[in-house]
């Protein structure tokens, strides 16, 4: 049955035999998790690291070039961005990248001003 999918998807004999190896040690289930870990380490390999955008709406090509290549330059990589929209936020955006978060929306900025009062 491997072959008969394998031959239909196309995929290279090393792959066959890599799934071939996770159904013999019954760790076909590990398969999603192997994937991300090994696209995470090409990426590193490659210089590339994963951004997490959040904004408020949905941004237009030229704004998601521009929020790139800022992120690009905050972390000396490539950048592989992700988006999502949040309109809790209110405007601007949070970006996530690894553990680092850079909060530059409108919602953050006005609980820093809160905090600078309050304190």
């Amino acid at each position: 049955m491997l072959d008969a999918i394998v031959a239909r998807a196309g995929f290279s004999r090393p792959v066959r035999n890599f799934a071939a190896v996770l159904i013999d040690h019954r760790r076909i289930k590990f398969l999603d998790p192997i994937v991300k870990e090994f696209e995470k380490e090409l990426d590193r390999r490659m210089g590339f690291v994963e951004a997490q955008i959040t904004s408020a709406r949905e941004l237009g090509q030229p704004e998601r070039a521009a929020l790139e290549t800022q992120v690009a330059k905050l972390t000396g990589h490539k950048v592989r961005a992700r988006y999502a929209q949040d309109g809790s936020i209110l405007g601007g955006a949070i970006v996530k990248v690894g553990s680092m978060i850079y909060d530059g929306s409108v919602k953050g900025q006005l609980e820093r001003i809160r905090e600078a009062i309050s304190s």
